[in-house]
């Protein structure tokens, strides 16, 4: 990891305000109706956090709604992540046939939403693959034991999923008013659902600079903005496989481009802390996160600890290459209002 000053000043103190979050917890779709009339007349409506969603495929054996039981409540840590806060709540669970004569699974959204994700269950089985070929890229956010078994979930090229009793979280990043994919493979049925991911704070500074992923890094919170509650959580996602990196913390935010000569922008000035003893690997899956303790923020003088009223700004700084050779980069930043 490459080295900064402890502290910056930057005659630039504008900050470029990119996106106010509203979800504190994740939330998933409530599937209020379904129907499974024949093939290719099947099709689901429900509610996620006030946006309208519709399902139209194949639905077979048909809908689960509002069930007395959960498939989510086993392995229920399977469909949580450092951007998903919670496991699908309901026994709510859209199951799915496959084969070549059953099309495209559409899913619709009244509004766009950002970053969907589907929790995934029992996709394929141990000795028979199974698949889920989208139209367009998804990340792999969590894999794990399940209702059925604890088989793999795996990406392959051409935006296909392929679970050998597979089940966990993917996640499509950015906007999107659908989302479609295709099961060219039938088996008995695998299951999903539909959530968004809990944040709080706002992101600031724009957004960051492409990664070696040619994706953009970015910063996610979650948990409580109360001081006195002590459970807010950093989340740096879309990063390299397997490459490190640590969290930064200021009261003051900034734009310093090519901070400790990195391809990114320092979004932070004033005393910057770094969460240097917390140093994560983003693993396979390009992400990491950290549970902060606001009684102890890190700082160029030592820990000091939030207060209610203030506002503190907080960016990932992580290791990246260009072309072979190792340089950094960092993500964009998140503003913390606390009460």
């Amino acid at each position: 990891m490459q080295t900064f000053p402890r502290t910056f000043t930057s005659a630039s103190t504008a900050v470029l305000l990119s996106l106010n979050v509203t979800f504190a917890q994740s939330v998933w779709t409530d599937w209020t109706s379904a129907t499974a009339p024949g093939p290719g007349q099947e099709s689901a409506a429900g509610a996620l956090g006030g946006v309208n969603v519709s399902f139209t495929g194949d639905l077979e054996p048909a809908a689960i709604i509002d069930a007395s039981y959960s498939f989510w409540v086993s392995g229920a840590a399977t469909y949580t992540s450092p951007l998903v806060t919670a496991p699908p709540p309901t026994g709510d669970v859209l199951r799915v046939w496959g084969g070549p004569s059953t099309g495209e699974q559409v899913i619709r959204f009244s509004t766009p939403v950002r970053d969907p994700i589907l929790a995934i269950l029992s996709l394929g089985a141990g000795s028979a693959p199974a698949r889920y070929v989208f139209d367009r890229p998804f990340v792999i956010e969590s894999v794990g034991p399940g209702y059925f078994g604890n088989g793999p979930l795996v990406a392959l090229a051409g935006n296909v999923l392929e679970g050998r009793e597979g089940n966990g979280l993917v996640r499509f990043p950015g906007e999107h008013s659908e989302l479609r994919f295709t099961i060219p493979v039938a088996e008995y049925w695998s299951g999903f659902t539909v959530g968004l991911a809990g944040t709080v704070g706002a992101r600031r500074c724009g957004s960051a600079s492409p990664n070696s992923t040619g994706l953009v890094g970015a910063m996610a919170a979650g948990g409580s903005v109360v001081v006195a509650d002590n459970e807010l959580r950093l989340s740096a996602i879309r990063l390299p496989l397997y490459t490190y990196g640590y969290f930064l913390c200021s009261r003051t935010p900034a734009l310093v481009p090519g901070a400790g000569g990195s391809q990114g922008t320092l979004c932070l000035g004033g005393e910057v802390g770094r969460f240097n003893a917390q140093i994560v690997n983003s693993g396979p899956f390009g992400t990491f996160g950290i549970t902060l303790d606001l009684a102890s923020l890190p700082s160029p003088t030592g820990a000091v600890a939030a207060a209610a009223g203030e506002s503190w700004h907080f960016q990932c700084w992580y290791r990246d290459a260009v072309a072979g050779a190792a340089t950094s980069n960092f993500t964009d930043s998140v503003a913390i209002d606390f009460l």
